[in-house]
């Protein structure tokens, strides 16, 4: 009985080793079934969460690939204006070089007006000079010939009144003419 009593503590130790063990499994069940339900809402929260980010990717590259185009656009833009801006700064030399030649010019210019301007006053001067000293000579040859008119018209009364108080010299101024005294006095 001995062995009865020995076997039946074994399968009793077995058996209350088996509800512990069952309960303790039981539990560790209940906490693993607990586990994979968490893992799975986790999963499913992790693939919406991919697909959104997947969903954001895809827009990204979309965008991406516009900002590569209108950086290539902006690229060329930039490089066509450092061009046209090296054209411009050529253009802006050259008419720097212009605008200095022509100051020469305006320069050499105004230096030739001036001269004229001095040559054309002093030929004026002189003009003027010429003018008074013609204006002088207009006027003395006025005075002469006003002089010489007086004369005449005395000369020619002088000769009216000889005619008529000479006998036959009225004849003798015919024959020879009014012209003659004038002829032998000039």
């Amino acid at each position: 009985m001995n062995w009865k009593k020995g076997i039946i503590s074994i399968i009793s130790l077995v058996l209350s080793l088996g509800v512990m063990a069952s309960c303790v499994s039981k539990k560790d069940y209940l906490l693993k079934v607990e586990e994979g339900e968490k893992l799975s809402r986790e999963f499913t929260a992790l693939r919406s969460e991919h697909a959104r980010l997947q969903g954001m990717k895809e827009a990204l590259d979309k965008q991406v690939v516009t900002l590569q185009g209108e950086r290539n656009e902006l690229e060329k833009a930039r490089t066509e204006l450092k061009l046209k801006n090296l054209s411009l700064e050529r253009e802006v030399a050259r008419l720097k070089e212009d605008n200095a030649e022509l100051e020469k010019i305006l320069r050499a210019k105004e230096d030739a007006l001036s001269k004229n301007i001095v040559g054309l006053r002093n030929q004026i001067s002189e003009l003027e000079k010429q003018n008074e000293g013609l204006q002088q000579r207009v006027d003395t040859l006025q005075s002469e010939a006003e002089a010489l008119e007086r004369q005449k018209t005395r000369r020619d009364e002088g000769d009216e009144d000889y005619l008529r108080g000479s006998p036959g010299g009225h004849e003798r101024g015919d024959r020879e003419g009014p012209d003659h005294h004038h002829a032998v006095e000039g």
